[in-house]
Formats: structure tokens, sequence, C-alpha cells
């Protein structure tokens, strides 16, 4: 349930009838002992998005750690238009925005405790371009993570700050355990988190064995929406759905410098828009780039036919996975246009290891102009 200066104030019946109705729905009627009743609150839909209006906005006011709690509970009942938090309200905020402030670690502890403690749940949280926020901040966010029933925030932004290798560690961890226990609706997984650690005092090289130990690992990604030049993502061992996105990083980009702000346009941290329809450039990463086809040498990377231009393929042994291949980019690797399965719609790349040929393009038969016969 969301409050917000549109819906008004909710009668507190209708709060404890939605807490009834979530937990017979998510529990069964049993707790988590196995006993009859619900003795904790169900779990927030993670489908949910809090009304655009609920933006509590704090950035650059000077905050420093002594007044983060007493400013943001002022400001949350401003905007929801409610004169209090009782206990068992349910709070959902889109969005909080702490960005450019003077607080630090205790600034941080404080507002963890603060939003755990009443409940509040928050979509996106802004706290970067805050040089005082370090290792205990980023291990102290984790909390917000946890395994409870509150749905934890989709974007976190901490780039431009003081962690370290440490903290983000444990960040990252909390955050890929939570998600790999995301809510799935119709099949599907829920959207990756999306995190922002760039220009900290870190890289992602350093955190990446601390993550294969927990069987979380690291690897390159590129962005579908074209916003980001770099982009890396946390996956499970052994495959299954991206956990976590994060933008601006690689796994080859040198420890930055916390607390310095110079970045390129494309790094700064600003809402989410569409980036202009341009080409990119050649370093960019995103779906691949037809070149001409080597009709004279094509890849010879599948046994039996050869992968060619014209000729469908399916990925693996999965015979509902099938594409059309339009062509081979600068390294000869198939440029597939998928017609069904899991990536129907997109084209992405895929060599012989992944794809098998299951139906050759049709031979161009030339016309034979002396067979042309004329009849009286």
């Amino acid at each position: 349930m969301v409050y917000a200066p549109s819906g008004g104030w909710q009668a507190r019946s209708d709060v404890d009838a939605s807490d009834a109705r979530h937990g017979l729905h998510s529990h069964n009627g049993f707790d988590d002992r196995g006993q009859g009743g619900n003795s904790y609150e169900a779990e927030d839909s993670w489908r949910d998005w809090a009304d655009v209006d609920a933006v509590v906005e704090c950035g650059g006011w000077g905050i420093h750690d002594p007044d983060v709690v007493e400013i943001v509970k002022k400001e949350t009942l401003n905007v929801l238009g409610i004169p209090r938090i009782c206990s068992g309200d349910q709070v959902h905020i889109h969005c909080l925005n702490l960005q450019e402030n003077n607080f630090g670690d205790e600034g941080v502890e404080a507002l963890v405790g603060y939003l755990t403690r009443n409940r509040i749940r928050v979509d996106i949280l802004r706290l970067f371009k805050n040089p005082n926020v370090g290792n205990k901040s980023a291990s102290k966010l984790r909390e917000l993570y946890s395994q409870d029933a509150r749905a934890p925030p989709k974007e976190l932004h901490v780039s431009n700050c003081s962690v370290g290798s440490t903290g983000a560690a444990d960040l990252l961890l909390a955050i890929a355990r939570r998600w790999r226990t995301a809510e799935r609706f119709q099949g599907k997984a829920a959207k990756a988190a999306y995190v922002r650690l760039d220009n900290n005092r870190f890289d992602l090289e350093s955190v990446v064995g601390k993550l294969q130990e927990a069987n979380f690992y690291i690897r390159q990604g590129y962005d579908p929406r074209c916003r980001h030049s770099d982009i890396c993502e946390v996956h499970e061992v052994g495959g299954g759905p991206s956990l976590i996105m994060i933008p601006q990083m690689s796994l080859r980009s040198l420890p930055s410098r916390g607390g310095q702000w110079r970045q390129t346009p494309a790094a700064a941290e600003e809402p989410p828009r569409e980036a202009p329809r341009e080409q990119p450039a050649p370093t960019f990463k995103g779906p691949p780039e037809i070149v001409e086809e080597n009709p004279a040498d094509p890849p010879k990377d599948c046994e039996g036919a050869p992968i060619r231009k014209g000729c469908k393929v399916q990925y693996h042994d999965d015979s509902n996975w099938v594409g059309l291949v339009v062509g081979f980019d600068f390294k000869g690797t198939a440029v597939i246009d998928w017609q069904s399965g899991a990536k129907k719609g997109e084209r992405t790349g895929a060599g012989g290891r992944y794809v098998r040929v299951v139906a050759d393009r049709p031979e161009e038969v030339p016309v034979q102009k002396d067979r042309v016969m004329s009849h009286d």
C-alpha cells in the first residue's frame, strides 16, 4: 500500500485487512515455524512501485550525521501527507534522494536503522557524491537487503563515495543473495538490481574472489538500452538470470580515488533516460554489427553444414529456440535474428559451439536463357 498526497490517509482497518490477505496468500495460514497463524508481515510484491510523486528530495542540503534521520523523517511525513508513522504501517517511497551532502558512516547507519525499524520501503535510494560514505556505510546498507518481509531497493546509487573492496563485497553479496530469492512473475525472474558503485576506492577484480566463495561470479555484459558503455553483471555460478547490474564499471578498470568527482558526462549520476539514436562507436558494447559476409571462406566451426547467411539454426538441442542467420560480425561470428525461444525478437552473435544448422539456405538456381522455349 502506498501513502502519497494523491491517495490521502488510508484507514487503519484497510491496512490490517491487507496484511491479513497477504499473509494468507503467501504463507497459507502457517508461520515460519510451521505453526498456524501469521506471525509476521507477508512480503510485498516485488513488481509494485510506489507512486512517482512519493519522492523525498534532500539532495545538496549540506546534511551532517546528527541531522540525517530527523530531516528524512520530516520530509517523508510531508511528502506522504501523514501526521506520523504508526507501528505496522506499510510506508512505500518511490525515491529517497540524499546525494551531495556532508554525512558519512554514522549518518548512513542511523538512516538504515530508521528505515528498517519503521519498515519503510524505498524503491530508489540515492547516496552518491557523499565523500565521507565508506566501507562501514556499504556494510550497513546490506541490512536493507536482509531476508525479511519487505522488498528491498531496486536501485542503489553509491557512486563517487569512498567505498573500498570490503564494503563493496559485503553489499554485493547481500544484494545477490536477496535477489536469488526474488518473487517471480509468470515464471520470469525479477529484473536485476541496479547498483552504481563506480568512482570509489576499489575495482571489481578485488571483490571477485569473495563473490566466488559464495557461488556468485561477475561477468562483462552490455546495456540493451545503450545508456552505459561499460557494464558488469552478477550471476550465480552455473548460470541463471542476472541478479545485479553494475553500470560504468568493468573487470579491467583500475581503482579510482574516492571523492574525486571529475568524470565523463556518460558516467555522471542522473535519472535514467533514453539515449539518442545514433551509430555506436567501434568499442561500444551492444548488439552485434553485421559486416560483409565472405562466401568464399565461411566459418566452418559447425560440424556437418557450415553456417551461412540465410540458413536456419537452433541453440544447442532446444528445437524451440530457432533463429535465422542474417550475416557475420567482424570476428566472423554468426549474427542471428531469433524467431522463437528465450531471445525471440533479439539479435545476438553465436558461433558453432552454441548453435547448429537445422535448415540450409535455399540454393539460388540461375535462369538459363537457352532453356526458355517460345511456343507458337
